[in-house]
C-alpha cells in the first residue's frame, strides 16, 4: 500500500514517486454453490459480453 502523506522539514514540500499498475489486469469469473467454488476462469484484461457467454456455455449443469 502506498502512503498518501509523507514527513518533511517544516515549510518544505515532500516530493516522491509511487509505483502504479505493475503487471497486467486479470479478471476472475467464478460460480459458487453450497459446496463452494465450482468453476472458475481467469481472463487477461477485462471481461466483456463475448467472454462471459463463452464462460456461461462451458458451465452448463
Amino acid at each position: 500500500m502506498t502512503h498518501f502523506y509523507g514527513r518533511g522539514k517544516i515549510g518544505e514540500r515532500v516530493v516522491t514517486n509511487a509505483p502504479r499498475n505493475r503487471g497486467r489486469n486479470i479478471s476472475i469469473l467464478g460460480r459458487l454453490s453450497l459446496d463452494g467454488l465450482v468453476v472458475s476462469m481467469t481472463v487477461i484484461g477485462s471481461t466483456n459480453k463475448k467472454i462471459f457467454e463463452i464462460y456461461s456455455y462451458f458451465n452448463l449443469d
